[in-house]
């Protein structure tokens, strides 16, 4: 049988520590109901706990609402152990797969979806006609599959993001492939499914996008995991209709290295983490101005109970920004945690410590929805296959 196992970032699943790795619209009343009252503690718990085929298993994009019912992916599991699409009820946690991928359909997804006219989009590490990765959509009213693209190689390989609908046509990266085999960034239409290349990655402009782009003000801007002057991974800028790419930042040890994020376009600054680097090794939070490239170290991680190795991207609600991280500490006594950061002072306060029972290891961007945080914990919980969590601040 072939394996879909993407290369690098799994080894065996009940091994620990695993691998060291929507946006949602705040409004007024979220905003109250996120703001903690005084003296009150955070709470977490399992919202729902996956328990590996024919069920869902190992959980990893980013939840997205879309009228009241929260769509994710998981990375095993399914009929086929190749990973499902799900969908879960924030109310009752009531889940059900709505597809289980096969292998020429895709496999593995990583990435969160996008929602459009009745539709599901998203990406797949592996699989396809290559087993080097598709974009796929999902009908929602039959539950049919189409393969929008199979990657070859040459337009890049394991597509590892989530991807952004801007202006009639789909924009992503894959994390791998394409002319110099640093990964490569591309385009799709919506209505025709025709693909685009748009830029491959070389290295000192960046190498290995790990995850999706932002758009703002007519560009698109981005992450590499690595590449750049130092090596350390980069932020970068890109003109949607030419490819023409622009490296911002790139990384040194100091302020932080590894950055796997979606930036978050807040206040005039993109926020972002990265997993690594710091005066602590631990990870940081920055920012970066998207005029000047000029950046600054919001918060580095310790290790301690601040949390370490943050991999997700942030989201902002209220004034305040939520992330989280994939360990507690150095030591991995504690598998991740969820935080809160105010960006005006760059105080960071820890919510809650994940743990074996509600799910560990959070590994994608929050999801703010009726005054909670909702994410998925990508391994534990009661089958431990990994769950969805919710956090009441």
């Amino acid at each position: 049988m072939v394996s879909y196992w993407p290369h690098k970032h799994i080894t065996k699943m009940e091994d620990a520590p695993m691998f060291a790795r929507s946006l949602a619209v705040a409004t007024i009343a979220l905003a109250a109901c996120l703001a903690p009252a005084a003296g009150q503690a955070s709470t977490i718990k399992a919202l729902y706990s996956f328990a590996g085929s024919p069920d869902g298993a190992y959980p990893r994009g980013d939840l997205i609402d879309q009228s009241g019912t929260f769509y994710g992916t998981t990375l095993l599991g399914g009929a086929n152990s190749m990973g499902t699409v799900f969908e879960i009820n924030p109310a009752t946690g009531a889940e059900t797969v709505l597809y289980s991928f096969s292998g020429p359909d895709g496999a593995t997804p990583y990435a969160g979806l996008v929602y459009l006219a009745g539709a599901l989009y998203g990406t797949t590490y592996a699989g396809g006609a290559m087993n080097l990765g598709t974009v796929f959509k999902l009908v929602l009213a039959t539950g049919a599959e189409t393969v929008v693209h199979s990657f070859d190689g040459t337009d890049g390989q394991n597509p590892f993001g989530r991807l952004l609908y801007q202006a009639g046509g789909f924009y992503g990266t894959a994390e791998a492939g394409g002319a110099n085999g640093d990964g490569t960034a591309f385009a799709i239409v919506a209505k025709t499914g025709k693909f685009r290349l748009l830029h491959s990655f070389a290295g000192t402009d960046g190498q290995g996008p790990e995850h999706g782009l932002i758009y703002l003000n007519g560009l698109l801007y981005g992450t590499t995991y690595a590449g750049g002057a130092h090596g350390g991974g980069t932020v970068f800028s890109m003109v949607p209709k030419t490819g023409a790419e622009t490296v911002l930042h790139s990384f040194s040890e100091s302020e932080g290295a590894a950055p796997m994020c979606e930036l978050l376009s807040y206040g005039g600054l993109l926020y972002g983490t990265t997993q690594q680097g710091g005066t602590a090794g631990g990870g940081t939070v920055f920012t970066v101005d998207p005029t000047s490239g000029a950046t600054t170290v919001v918060h580095a991680f310790t290790g301690g109970t601040d949390g370490d190795q943050p991999e997700a991207g942030l989201i902002a609600v209220g004034g305040l920004l939520y992330g989280t991280t994939d360990y507690g500490d150095h030591n991995g006594s504690a598998m991740g945690t969820v935080f809160s950061l105010d960006p005006a002072s760059g105080n960071l306060t820890t919510l809650v410590s994940l743990s074996p029972k509600v799910g560990e290891q959070p590994l994608a961007r929050l999801l703010s929805y009726s005054g909670k945080l909702y994410g998925p914990g990508w391994q534990d919980g009661a089958s431990s296959q990994g769950t969805v969590f919710v956090v009441t601040p």
